[in-house]
């Protein structure tokens, strides 16, 4: 496949992934995570960080908002590995 190029449009999400030590009963409860991260996250992001890693060029454009969730996709993509292009959500970023 010499010379192509992979074009992926989907969405691009910031999640916060917690750990916990068991999943909650289904009564009402409290529950506390034991650590969490956050990262970028969605189907399209996925699939163009994976191909990426396969070693085809690829290029993602999603809808992000115009906020910090937003800055943190494009600070996440500006690292390498994949070109991104956004248009702005006004409803702001998932």
């Amino acid at each position: 496949m010499s010379g192509s190029s992979v074009f992926v449009a989907g969405g691009a999400a910031f999640n916060t992934m917690i750990q916990l030590e068991r999943f909650p009963e289904p009564h009402p409860q409290t529950v506390f995570s034991r650590t969490y991260h956050e990262t970028v996250g969605e189907t399209g992001a996925g699939k163009a960080l994976n191909l990426a890693k396969l070693g085809m060029p690829t290029t993602l454009h999603a809808m992000i908002g115009a906020d910090e969730f937003g800055h943190h996709i494009q600070e996440f993509f500006a690292s390498g590995g994949v070109n991104f292009l956004h248009d702005v959500d006004p409803k702001g970023t998932e």
